[in-house]
């Protein structure tokens, strides 16, 4: 059955049968249109089903609920379930903000003497410091066998970001957040199946080094370009590039949105919350690897990297992906850096090549 004949189905029903029909399994929480539905008609955020595994995935909590921090050092997701008032008026509205643990806001904190080999530096002469930087700091990680038996750095590169990266405590429970959606998932310690929580590439790997290419498994590996995201959402937003959505919207994943940009291009907007971090990834990604980020992309990147400043739960990701393969987003520690590169202009990286390991 069509999304649109199953909320009109649950639309003709009384109100007690509506609400049933919006908490059983299968009819709301698997189909995120669905489930706003049911919460402006159910009058309530409804728990999400989806018989995962490692944990039943439930939007994220309410900052009324959030008990003090076991671990300071992590935070909680900063998206949350838009209420039915919202969703009612206002289907471009951002969503709600449920602070971390030590919040309402903490700032990333200043890493003395991260930004000094940067004094002074502007545009192509900065760009060539960042990249020296990276490639230099950069520790390919040990290569694991897959199921297959096979060394694969990308499967590797995956669990880590599952086991040793990603993982936040929400009311006194570790798992990870779909970083679309905003949506919890319990479940640490192990990597969830692939049917479950998909590995998002932010910098889409459609767009990277040609798949036969050692630099492509390299690109495709890099922990700071990859996050959790629902299977759905992430193919949903395939290699569209970022932007902001003013027409055509789709809300399947909401609070990030589909849709056409002010050009008539399809783009994919991420909710408030989560835009300065993606965006700050995807300028890493074209400093570390020389991507060809287009001049809209680049300004909406910049714009929502103001917008969204780093946080003390971005910092502490960037110490764990330091952790594992050496390097660190420069744009997390030292936010000015972005406005200080005119153009994001791609280059070729004929040294890397040379001199990644393989596989």
């Amino acid at each position: 059955m069509s999304i649109s004949r199953k909320i009109e189905e649950i639309g003709r029903l009384d109100p007690a049968a509506r609400a049933a029909r919006c908490f059983a399994p299968m009819n709301c929480g698997h189909i995120p249109a669905i489930a706003l539905f049911c919460l402006v008609s159910c009058g309530e955020a409804l728990p999400v089903t989806g018989g995962l595994e490692f944990g039943v995935p439930r939007p994220p909590p309410d900052a009324s609920n959030l008990g003090p921090a076991v671990d300071a050092s992590i935070a909680v997701p900063d998206g949350s379930t838009p209420d039915a008032q919202a969703i009612a008026t206002d289907a471009h509205a951002t969503d709600a903000q449920a602070p971390a643990l030590d919040a309402p806001f903490m700032p990333a904190p200043v890493r003395p003497g991260s930004c000094e080999p940067f004094a002074g530096l502007t545009d192509h002469p900065l760009l060539d410091a960042l990249h020296h930087q990276l490639s230099t700091a950069y520790q390919p990680i040990d290569v694991e066998n897959d199921l297959g038996g096979m060394p694969n750095r990308y499967t590797t590169s995956r669990r880590r970001m599952f086991v040793e990266v990603e993982p936040i405590e929400v009311e006194g429970e570790l798992g990870f957040e779909c970083v679309y959606t905003g949506q919890f998932f319990p479940g640490a310690g192990i990597e969830p199946d692939e049917d479950a929580l998909n590995c998002e590439h932010v910098w889409p790997r459609s767009r990277m080094a040609a798949r036969d290419t050692l630099l492509y498994s390299h690109q495709q590996s890099d922990l700071h370009n990859l996050y959790p995201s629902l299977p759905g959402a992430n193919s949903s937003r395939g290699n569209l590039p970022y932007g902001e959505v003013v027409g055509d919207r789709n809300l399947d994943w909401w609070p990030t949105e589909l849709g056409t940009n002010a050009l008539g291009q399809r783009v994919c907007e991420v909710r408030d919350a989560r835009k300065g971090d993606l965006a700050r990834a995807i300028l890493y990604f074209a400093v570390r690897w020389g991507a060809d980020v287009g001049p809209d992309e680049e300004s909406t990147l910049k714009a929502w990297h103001t917008a969204d400043a780093p946080d003390l739960r971005e910092a502490t990701r960037n110490d764990r992906v330091e952790a594992v393969q050496g390097n660190r987003n420069p744009f997390v520690d030292c936010p000015e850096l972005v406005l200080r590169i005119a153009d994001f202009e791609p280059f070729l990286i004929v040294d890397d090549e040379l001199s990644l390991p393989s596989p």
